[in-house]
């Protein structure tokens, strides 16, 4: 916890990285561009609780696993 604590809300200490959504994206077009495999989008949607891939909207926060 007292890590934790030394570190702004965003950080995680998995390695987790933050992506804010822009028009036009879907999960699989991020899993592209910041993971290299659009097939990674399922990560995604794990790692932010998605029920559907679908369910993003501009200026949304996601965390996106190490690349």
């Amino acid at each position: 916890m007292a890590e934790r604590l030394k570190h702004p809300a965003s950080w995680s200490p998995g390695g987790t990285s933050t992506y804010t959504v822009r028009k036009g994206d879907t999960l699989r077009s991020i899993a592209a561009a910041k993971l290299g495999d659009r097939n990674r989008w399922d990560e995604i949607a794990d790692l932010n609780n998605l029920k559907d891939a679908d369910e993003i909207a501009i200026g949304q926060k996601l965390k996106l696993p190490k690349k």
